[in-house]
């Protein structure tokens, strides 16, 4: 099977568990836009409320976990820590704090709260659940794209039109994440090398069919990493992620600069888009308003993002300029330091070739984050999972 289901209840339990973070996004966008609003804000409370008690439930595990002084913190979770509560901090200084800060704020920490627990619980469960939640909403994404082509709602364009998991971009994260915990625990556990190009054909088709061009690049760098792992191990052996990574921060700082690389606009032109990322550039221009008029902490609520048509776009389009927008240069420091510490890492345990593939899939997703702005919670699960898998003390090895 392409898609092993496991029936062990923990596994289906840390699913359930994780599931409330990671609300498919079609409901808000249905209730945004004013469609039936009543049914989806109730769902959506639905999903606030599953959360929060997931939360409240994982934080009693939490201190029952301190008490027994286990070693649940490493430096890159407390530098992810920092980083969201320093989001808190900024709001003293901008003067835009409210309660809703403060939520996403406690909710954010509280999903690092929930991943430590399930994490060292039994981190080999943490990856079959996940395979199992993101592999099921992969493939129920997948097949709403491919029955709607233009959406529920028959959009004139790709661009208006509702799939299952949000716009034509928002399926991204989801697939990125069932590749992401499959092929970390095939290494890992079942310790072969995994096959996942019926699913890489699949994905890269949907994206296809809705014209999403940075979800085709980004399923393509996943292939080239699948591809680099069954190659000969001197090539991947002498790969340095952090050189990779650094690359990967000059070209997309070019791009938020202005400057547009000539080969990539024959490819941008296929997909009906011109040098300007499909209007992105004058949101990462606002966006850099923001940081020089307030660098260190940001706007905070004063940051609003509109597009050319007057419309509000709710975000930067860069889950790094927005994030920059939003609470300064401070708080982001601390994000950039919990991803150098990852791909720093160094594993005695697992073979250089396997822990060069997970960084470089780690770095697939943050070149993502430059072009599209989700919920935190992706980010926040790439570096528990990336940190999760390279850390040599984790259950998952022993397991």
């Amino acid at each position: 099977m392409y898609l092993k289901i496991w029936c062990k209840k923990e596994s289906i339990l840390f699913s359930l568990l994780l599931f409330p973070f990671f609300e498919p996004m079609l409901f808000g966008l249905l209730e945004s836009n004013g469609i039936n609003t009543h049914i989806w804000k109730t769902i959506g409370n639905i999903f606030l409320a599953s959360r929060v008690s997931v939360i409240f439930i994982s934080l009693f595990l939490f201190v029952k976990m301190l008490i027994q002084r286990k070693h649940l913190f490493d430096n890159a979770i407390i530098c992810l820590i920092i980083n969201i509560l320093l989001w808190g901090a900024s709001s003293f200084f901008n003067r835009s704090g409210d309660i809703k800060l403060w939520a996403n704020v406690f909710q954010n920490i509280g999903f690092i709260i929930v991943c430590i627990v399930l994490l060292n619980s039994s981190s080999k469960c943490f990856f079959q659940a996940s395979i199992l939640l993101f592999g099921s909403l992969t493939i129920v994404g997948a097949l709403s794209i491919f029955f709607h082509p233009l959406g529920y709602f028959s959009a004139r364009t790709t661009n208006e039109a509702f799939y299952f998991l949000g716009g034509k971009n928002g399926s991204f994260p989801y697939y990125f994440f069932f590749f992401y915990s499959k092929i970390l625990y095939d290494l890992i556990w079942k310790k072969e090398k995994p096959k996942m190009y019926f699913w890489l054909l699949l994905t890269i088709t949907a994206a296809g069919i809705c014209k999403s061009a940075n979800s085709i690049i980004c399923l393509l760098m996943i292939l080239l990493c699948l591809m680099l792992l069954n190659s000969p191990k001197l090539l991947i052996n002498s790969i340095n992620p952090v050189f990779i990574f650094s690359i990967v921060v000059a070209f997309i700082t070019m791009l938020y600069v202005g400057n547009v690389v000539d080969p990539l606009r024959n490819i941008l032109n296929y997909f009906g888009k011109n040098d300007t990322f499909s209007g992105r550039d004058i949101l990462w221009a606002q966006a850099f308003h923001y940081i020089i008029s307030s660098p260190f902490w940001g706007v905070g609520n004063n940051a609003v993002f509109i597009l050319r048509d007057l419309r509000d776009a709710g975000h930067a389009h860069s889950q790094y300029l927005h994030r920059l927008s939003l609470y300064g240069i401070i708080p982001f420091v601390f994000f950039v330091i919990s991803i150098m510490i990852v791909l720093r890492k160094d594993s005695p345990i697992l073979d250089k070739p396997i822990a060069n593939t997970i960084k470089l899939l780690f770095i697939v997703y943050l070149f993502h984050m430059a072009f599209d702005t989700y919920p935190y919670y992706f980010p926040i699960l790439l570096i528990m999972m990336g940190n999760a898998s390279l850390n040599y003390e984790i259950s998952a090895i022993k397991e």
